[in-house]
């Protein structure tokens, strides 16, 4: 679904008794990255909203948000075994691009953004506390 479209999706559910579920932002989808230290939660890569790191320039250069194409590996690069054409929406909006959000794209553990109007799956989250 476009990115309008998983965020309302995600406000809108009600799952497993609870209705608090939202777009998880950019940090906490690296933190679902395995096997790939350039872009998993608190590698090179620099994109990061608790850091304020939302710009383009954040993941340059572009070898610093990416590792190696695992397509004939499903699930490398993913701890919950999302296969490899698996790309999902964060909240995180690009900084200065509101038409552009960032997400991760499981083929190479890339880091990147996208436009909202395009169609990627959604993963929603809770906050624990």
């Amino acid at each position: 679904m476009n990115w309008d479209s998983a965020k309302q999706y995600c406000a809108n559910l009600s799952e497993g008794g609870f209705t608090d579920w939202r777009l998880p932002n950019i940090d906490e989808l690296r933190t679902t990255i395995k096997h790939c230290p350039k872009t998993r939660a608190g590698g090179e890569c620099k994109v990061s909203e608790k850091n304020g790191r939302l710009s383009y320039e954040d993941g340059q250069p572009d070898s610093s948000c990416c590792c190696d194409d695992r397509a004939y590996n499903g699930g490398y690069y993913s701890k919950l075994g999302d296969d490899y054409d698996v790309v999902l929406w964060s909240s995180s909006t690009l900084a200065g691009n509101t038409k552009h959000v960032w997400g991760v794209l499981f083929y190479s553990g890339f880091v990147g953004n996208s436009r909202k109007s395009n169609s990627f799956n959604v993963r929603c989250v809770r906050s624990l506390l």
